[in-house]
């Protein structure tokens, strides 16, 4: 578990090298987030709230001060301030880690998911639907990895083409003109708060309980996170064409094997 976190940070410290932050910031978050990332692994997905919600603060809390500090540290981009909402758009620093906040949640999460996954093969639950238990929570497990997969290429994608932002077109939302790159990471950052406030509760609630009622909530829960992901893709397919000269992948086949994986 500690090594798959491990490898995750340290791809995400690339990705955000990728944004020109400079490599003493880098060095940085690995001396202050990385060994206690590693160690705490799944159980900083449930341990820090009572309800089960993915909070990850230790990991960027000293990657910046005043406004872009408090970026860094919201989950929800609905909940920003108007001048927090033109950092994240102006800024490729704050850009990148906040992209990076978000690959990390996805990360973690797939570890705590692995991590139950685990523990109901050393401890099978009593009972006879042991064997649908197993077969629902390795259908999501299998899901989750396509879809982190696809959503992890979706947004190193944006930290790369950031600066080309512009290049991608605008749509007109009554009187205000808006990036379509915006929309696009905007839809993003809609299934990162997903998982953290419906996913992570839910996750927590298998890890503390293995039943049928959890395991089945968990895999309900899943099935809508997946159709969100699938909506995303669709919009690439049909409205993104210049996101997809530039190298953007709609990555629907894949996405529907996972969403069949969850029927």
């Amino acid at each position: 578990m500690a090594g798959a976190v491990a490898e995750v940070f340290v791809e995400l410290l690339a990705v955000i090298s990728e944004a020109d932050v400079e490599a003493a910031a880098s060095t940085a978050l690995l001396d202050v987030a990385g060994e206690g990332l590693i160690a705490g692994g799944a159980e900083l997905l449930t341990g820090t709230t009572a309800e089960g919600e993915i909070i990850l603060e230790p990991i960027f809390e000293e990657a910046g001060s005043g406004a872009a500090a408090d970026l860094i540290g919201s989950a929800d981009v609905a909940n920003l301030s108007r001048g927090q909402l033109n950092l994240l758009w102006q800024d490729a620093k704050t850009f990148a880690r906040w992209t990076g906040r978000e690959i990390m949640k996805g990360a973690l999460f797939q570890v705590g998911l692995e991590a139950v996954e685990g523990l109901m093969a050393k401890h099978p639950p009593p009972g006879p639907d042991y064997s649908d238990l197993i077969q629902a929570i390795g259908a999501v497990g299998g899901a989750l990895k396509i879809l982190t997969d696809v959503t992890t290429e979706w947004r190193k994608w944006s930290v790369k083409h950031f600066s080309k932002r512009e290049e991608f077109g605008q749509v007109r939302v009554e009187d205000t003109l808006i990036l379509r790159f915006e929309i696009f990471r905007n839809k993003l950052g809609q299934i990162s708060f997903y998982m953290q406030k419906n996913l992570g509760p839910l996750l927590a609630q298998v890890k503390n309980n293995i039943d049928k009622a959890n395991i089945s909530g968990l895999k309900s829960g899943m099935r809508t996170y997946a159709d969100m992901v699938l909506a995303i893709s669709k919009g690439i397919k049909e409205k993104e064409v210049l996101m997809m000269h530039a190298g953007l992948k709609d990555r629907y086949d894949d996405l529907q094997k996972a969403r069949d994986l969850l029927n």
